[in-house]
């Protein structure tokens, strides 16, 4: 096994935005480790290490007395981003010192830097074949496809996320691939949902052509058996990936397909260690304080829960794990840190700080991630997002609330799938009061109890008449249009109710009560 070193990483990583800075000589120092450092907190040595100097302006003066520490420490390289131009100070000084100067894009993130030159180091020290790739070596698994093909390789699971990509010098990439190993997530373009289909839809490899600057693809599915769990892309610049490489991207998907299927083991078991604390938190099962600080998200709130459930009344999708990993994609960029669960056939997000306060906002991403599913999952599922709470001991109430908000979708298709119990606080109201009066018979109105025994038995409206005239606020003129008959007609039966039934129709407290049981006993037929 050989060790990584400085010139790899600069070859390897270069279309993630890595340069080197100073002498060209230090490309052959070995690298075994990488350190994100920034500088609040002691440099720990690291012996041949890559030192990711976050915060460092390489322009500033005290840049030298940095790189001197790192080389007292025993890095063998150290990397700043180029926000601005660095000067010489930073790749002189790492020249005077004997370690290497670095520099990285400004769009590039420090930890997705430090994944990747991670990923570098390892795969040297593997000295994977193509034909055994290291377990998790996805990255070099994609070289060589790169290699065998002849084109830029991304290795893609099934939410579209980008796993690993070749890093072979001078294969054409297009500004969808750059996208793509920036942001670790495929482009969002009108083409992907049908070009996506074909792919899996497909046993073999599909073509793809494309307009000018794009470039065209070839494409193969990864698999599990008969379930696809993510895909192999290439970039074909120049039509001339022929079918002699479709047997090595057939054999590449099988190898891709184990290591997809290690990797979400992993995730799994986390998610299902994270999900249980979540639903401690949710059901009040666990203390939340404690809980909160275990999941990583804020502590001292607001907090809010947001439920989504299949359409179909006990549906649970068969790939539930999709659709958390489908929560935690659309929900984590624009909420941070979230907890998700799953509990009976309901899927839960906790969200807790400033991001989660506004209920508007909430229900705007809780449409978005039903829109989403509906396009990547083909789920049809509801979205409530309960009320947002400033207290963690009121979390298992607004979990409930959410729940409520569910099952008013579930009764309500005008609510179009979505809603809030800010938003639906009227509807919540009246559907609790239709259950409590479910539960309790004893709390109807005698009178309206014995209004609707009569219209039963002898076929009589007087239910209808009454309720609809409440509903029209007590405006005969508005009740006689909506029956479709004569104000007259309207007035003559209300007085036979009154006098028949022993209603006073100006009472406010029996008017109110006999308003709720007549409404109630509409609403359940």
């Amino acid at each position: 096994m050989r060790s990584a070193s400085v010139g790899d990483l600069v070859d390897n990583l270069r279309e993630s935005g890595l340069r080197l800075l100073s002498d060209p000589a230090g490309t052959s120092l070995a690298v075994r480790r990488v350190v994100l450092h920034d500088e609040r907190s002691t440099l720990p040595p690291a012996t041949s290490g890559v030192l990711l100097l976050a915060g460092l302006d390489p322009s500033a003066a005290r840049a030298r007395e940095v790189v001197r520490a790192a080389a007292d420490c025993g890095y063998a390289a150290v990397v700043a981003r180029l926000d601005t131009d660095p000067g010489a100070t930073f790749a002189a000084a790492a020249d005077e010192l004997g370690i290497a100067a670095l520099g990285v894009d400004p769009d590039v993130e420090w930890l997705h830097l430090a994944t990747m030159a991670t990923a570098v180091i390892d795969s040297a020290a593997r000295d994977s074949a193509w034909g055994d790739p290291a377990v998790g070596d996805l990255f070099g698994l994609a070289n060589a496809i790169a290699a065998a093909a002849g084109g830029s390789t991304a290795i893609e699971d099934f939410a579209q996320r980008v796993l690993a990509y070749s890093t072979l010098p001078d294969q054409p990439i297009d500004a969808e691939r750059r996208e793509g190993i920036l942001g670790r997530r495929v482009p969002d373009v009108p083409e992907n949902d049908a070009q996506y289909r074909e792919v899996y839809r497909t046993t073999g490899v599909v073509r793809f052509g494309a307009e000018p600057p794009a470039l065209p693809r070839v494409a193969v599915a990864v698999r599990a058996g008969a379930e696809p769990i993510g895909s192999i892309w290439v970039v074909d610049p120049t039509g001339t990936i022929g079918q002699e490489a479709e047997p090595a991207l057939l054999a590449a998907a099988e190898l891709a397909a184990l290591h997809l299927l290690r990797a979400r083991s992993g995730q799994d078991l986390a998610r299902h260690r994270r999900g249980e604390v979540v639903r401690g938190v949710l059901t009040g099962e666990m203390p939340s304080t404690t809980a909160l600080a275990r999941l990583g998200v804020e502590t001292t709130g607001p907090f809010a829960v947001l439920a989504f459930s299949a359409a179909e009344p006990d549906t649970v999708p068969t790939a539930s794990g999709r659709l958390l990993d489908l929560l935690a994609l659309q929900l984590e960029p624009r909420l941070g840190p979230i907890g998700t669960c799953l509990i009976g056939s309901t899927f839960y997000v906790l969200a807790a700080g400033s991001r989660a306060a506004d209920p508007a906002r909430l229900t705007t991403l809780a449409g978005d991630v039903r829109t989403s599913a509906a396009r990547s999952l083909r789920l049809d599922v509801l979205a409530a997002v309960g009320p947002v709470v400033d207290d963690a001991a009121q979390v298992v109430p607004a979990r409930i609330d959410a729940d409520r908000v569910l099952a008013l979708l579930r009764t309500r298709p005008d609510l179009a799938g979505v809603g809030s119990a800010a938003s639906l606080a009227d509807q919540l109201a009246i559907a609790h009061l239709r259950n409590l009066l479910a539960e309790e018979p004893a709390l109807a109105s005698a009178p309206a109890r014995t209004l609707l025994a009569h219209d039963a038995q002898h076929g009589t409206t007087y239910s209808s008449l009454v309720l609809t005239w409440l509903e029209c606020g007590r405006d005969v003129s508005a009740t006689a249009r909506r029956l479709g008959v004569h104000a007259n007609t309207v007035r003559y039966r209300l007085r036979r109710v009154g006098e028949s039934f022993g209603l006073d129709l100006d009472a406010p407290d029996q008017v109110l009560v006999l308003w709720w049981t007549l409404r109630t006993s509409a609403e359940l037929g």
